[in-house]
C-alpha cells in the first residue's frame, strides 16, 4: 500500500497513515518468491523503494496470509443459523397450515407463541402491511426519509468500494469536478439524517408513553427495560450478520480475484468489540465492519439521552437549557478539535488534506465516529420528537412556510455542494475548516427538522404526500437490516467479476453497480429481517412486554372462550404476537418503536 501524500515511512516504526477504512492508498501487487511472502519481509522490502527522495510504502501484506480458513467458529455460526432456519420453518408451516381452533388452543403456550414469532410467511406480510401507515398521529414521511438516506448510503458506499479495489484509483480524482457528484462526495449526512431520525424517534415516542403514565414512564423498572429493551431491539440481527461475515462470509469471498487485496479488517480478532458498541474507540484504527461504528455511536448517544428527556419532561425550560449547553459544548468542541489537530471539513478522504495533519485515524476517533460530534443533530431530532408529541397543532402562516421550505432546501444544498473547490484540491483555511464542520450539521438538522414539522402539521402540500406515500412504508421497515446487510452484499458484487475492475465515472457505477446493490440490498434486508429482527422483537413482547408496562388489547370473542391479543411494534408496524381468530376490538393500544436508523 502506498501513500497517495507520498509520506516518508522510512522509519521501521513509522505509523501508516493510509490504513483507515478506504483512506486514500494505492494498491500494487507484485510477485515475489514464497521465500520472502511474510508480511514483516514485504514491508522492509517495499520500504526500501524511494520517490521524490521518500520512502511512501506504508505497508505490505501476503495473500496467503490475508486468507482465511474455515474453522469451528464457522461451523459454529452455521449451526446457529440452521437452528433459527429450522425453527422458522417449523413455525411457517403451523402458522399457514394450522387451523384456528388449533393457534387457540396454544394461544397462551408461550414457547408455541416464541415459534409462530419465527413464521416467515407473517413477517413478511407485516412488513408490506400499509394498513395501518399514515394515521392520525404518525410521522408520515419517515419512511421515506429512511429509505432516500438508506440509498445514499448505498451509493456512498458502491462507490468508495468500486474505487478502493479498481486499478485505476487515481484517474478517479477527475470524476469529482462535477459539481453533481458533491451528492456522492458528501453522502456523510445520510449518515446524520440516521442520527435525526433515530433522536426523533426516541423524544416522540418516549414523551408519548410519559404523557400517558408519567410515573411508570419515570420509574426505575421502565428506565431499566428502555436499556434493556434498545439493547434486544438492536443487537440479535447486528451480531448474527458480524458473526456471519467474519466466521462464514469472509471465508470464501476473501478469495475473489478482485477482492485479494483489497479492503483489510481486523474481524477474525476484533468481533468482540463489535458486541460491546465500542468499536469507536477500543482498537479504532483496526475496526471490524466498515458500518458497525454506527451502531455503537447512536447507542452511545442514546445511553445519554435521559440527559435530556428527564429534564424536558420535569420542566420544559430546564431541558431545553440542558439541551442547548450539550449542544454548545459540541459546537465548540468541534472548532476546538479541528483547530488543534489540522483537520479537514469533511470525512471525504480525496479532499486537499492539511499537511499539518499527523494521523487521519484520529479524525475518526475524534471527529467522524465522536457521539459528543454527532449528537448536534440527534438533540435537534429529539427535540423536534417532543414538539410534535406535545404540540399537536401548529399553525404556520402560508408566506412563512413557503419561506422555511425555501430556507430548508436551500440549506440542504448548500452544505452539500459547497466543498467543490475543497473536494478537487483546494485546501481550505483553518477556519473555514472549523466553521464548515461545526455548523453543516446543524443546518442539516435544522432544514431535517422543519420539513418533519411541516408535513406532521398539514403544511407540506404536495411533497407531503408524495412523502408519505403508503408505498415507502415496506422499504422504511427494511433499512435497518439493509444497512447491516449492505456491505456484504456490495463486496460480493464487486467480487464476482473475474476480469479488473476499471472506475470510468460516477454515472456509470451507479447504473451498473449501485441500482442493482440497492435492489439486492433490500431483497436480502427482507430475508434477514423476517427471520432475525421481527422474530426477536416479538420474542421480547411475549416473554417481556408486561416488565415494559404494555397494556394488553382486549377482544371481544366469537364464543365463550375469551381471547387477549398482545401487540408488539416493529418500526412502526403492529405485530400480533399470538394470533388466534379475532372478531371485534373493543380496545386498543398500540405502542410504537423508537427503531435505530443506520449508515
Amino acid at each position: 500500500m502506498i501513500d497517495m501524500n507520498l509520506l516518508d515511512y522510512s522509519n521501521p516504526n513509522s505509523s501508516c497513515q493510509a490504513v483507515a477504512q478506504f483512506s486514500v492508498a494505492i494498491f500494487l501487487d507484485l510477485c515475489v518468491p514464497k521465500s520472502c511472502s511474510g508480511s514483516k519481509d514485504l514491508t522492509e522490502l517495499g520500504r526500501a523503494v524511494a520517490i521524490r527522495g521518500n520512502r511512501p510504502v506504508c505497508t505490505a501484506d501476503s495473500i496467503i496470509e490475508q486468507g482465511r480458513k474455515k474453522n469451528y467458529q464457522t461451523w459454529i455460526v452455521v449451526a446457529v443459523l440452521v437452528a433459527i432456519g429450522i425453527v422458522a420453518a417449523c413455525g411457517t408451516i403451523f402458522d399457514y397450515f394450522g387451523s384456528s381452533a388449533l393457534k387457540s388452543r396454544y394461544s397462551k403456550n408461550k414457547w408455541i407463541q416464541c415459534m409462530l414469532a419465527f413464521s416467515v410467511y407473517t413477517n413478511i406480510c407485516q412488513i408490506f402491511d400499509t394498513t395501518n401507515v399514515n394515521k392520525p398521529g404518525q410521522i408520515g414521511p419517515i419512511h421515506f426519509m429512511r429509505l432516500i438516506s438508506m440509498c445514499w448510503v448505498v451509493l456512498g458506499h458502491v462507490s468508495v468500494m468500486t474505487i478502493s479495489v479498481s486499478g485505476n484509483t487515481l484517474d478517479t480524482i477527475k470524476g469529482f469536478k462535477d459539481v453533481s457528484t458533491g451528492f456522492l462526495t458528501n453522502s456523510y449526512f445520510s449518515v446524520d439524517t440516521f442520527f435525526f431520525m433515530s433522536g426523533l424517534l426516541l423524544g416522540f415516542v418516549w414523551f408519548k408513553g410519559y404523557y400517558r403514565n408519567p410515573k411508570r414512564q419515570l420509574s426505575t423498572q421502565a428506565w431499566i427495560m428502555f436499556y434493556v429493551h434498545r439493547f434486544l431491539r438492536l443487537s440479535p440481527p447486528y451480531y448474527l450478520v458480524i458473526a456471519f461475515y467474519t466466521f462464514v462470509f469472509n471465508t470464501f469471498v476473501i478469495h475473489m480475484p478482485n477482492l485479494l487485496m483489497g479492503y483489510k479488517d481486523s474481524c477474525d480478532r476484533n468481533w468482540w468489540i463489535n458486541l460491546l458498541y465500542l468499536t469507536n474507540y477500543i482498537d479504532y484504527k483496526n475496526q471490524c465492519y466498515l458500518i458497525s461504528w454506527y451502531l455503537a455511536t447512536d447507542i452511545q448517544m442514546y445511553i445519554f439521552a435521559p440527559v435530556i428527556l428527564i429534564p424536558l419532561a420535569i420542566k420544559p425550560l430546564y431541558g431545553f437549557i440542558t439541551a442547548a449547553g450539550i449542544f454548545i459544548a459540541s459546537t465548540a468542541g468541534n472548532m476546538i478539535t479541528v483547530y488543534r489537530y489540522y483537520f479537514p471539513p469533511s470525512d471525504f478522504s480525496f479532499g486537499a488534506q492539511d499537511p499539518r495533519m499527523k494521523d487521519f485515524n484520529v479524525y475518526t476517533l475524534m471527529m467522524y465516529d465522536a457521539p459528543w460530534i454527532r449528537c448536534q443533530v440527534y438533540i435537534i431530532g429529539i427535540l423536534t420528537g417532543y414538539l410534535l408529541q406535545t404540540r399537536k397543532k401548529l399553525r404556520i402562516p402560508f408566506l412563512v412556510n413557503i419561506a422555511l421550505w425555501i430556507i430548508s432546501l436551500g440549506l440542504g444544498l448548500t452544505v452539500i455542494l459547497v466543498l467543490k473547490d475543497w473536494v478537487n484540491g483546494k485546501l481550505l483555511s483553518l477556519t473555514e475548516s472549523a466553521f464548515y464542520s461545526a455548523f453543516s450539521r446543524i443546518a442539516w438538522g435544522l432544514a431535517l427538522a422543519y420539513i418533519t414539522a411541516s408535513c406532521y402539521y398539514g403544511y407540506g402540500g404536495p411533497i407531503n404526500r408524495f412523502m408519505s406515500w403508503s408505498i415507502w412504508a415496506p422499504f422504511g421497515r427494511l433499512t435497518y437490516c439493509g444497512y447491516l446487510v449492505h456491505v456484504m452484499v456490495v463486496f460480493y458484487m464487486l467480487g464476482m467479476g473475474d476480469s479488473q475492475i476499471i472506475y470510468t465515472n460516477f454515472s456509470y457505477t451507479f447504473v451498473t453497480t449501485t441500482l442493482p446493490g440497492i435492489v439486492f440490498t433490500f431483497f436480502f434486508a427482507l430475508f434477514w429481517s423476517a427471520l432475525f429482527e421481527i422474530p426477536t422483537a416479538k420474542v421480547e413482547g411475549i416473554l417481556l412486554g408486561g416488565l415494559r408496562g404494555r397494556e394488553t388489547v382486549k377482544q371481544k370473542p366469537e364464543s365463550d372462550n375469551s381471547v387477549t391479543v398482545r401487540r408488539v411494534t416493529v418500526n412502526e408496524t403492529p405485530v400480533i404476537l399470538n394470533p388466534p381468530k379475532v372478531i371485534e376490538e373493543t380496545a386498543t393500544t398500540v405502542e410504537k418503536d423508537s427503531s435505530v436508523e443506520k449508515l
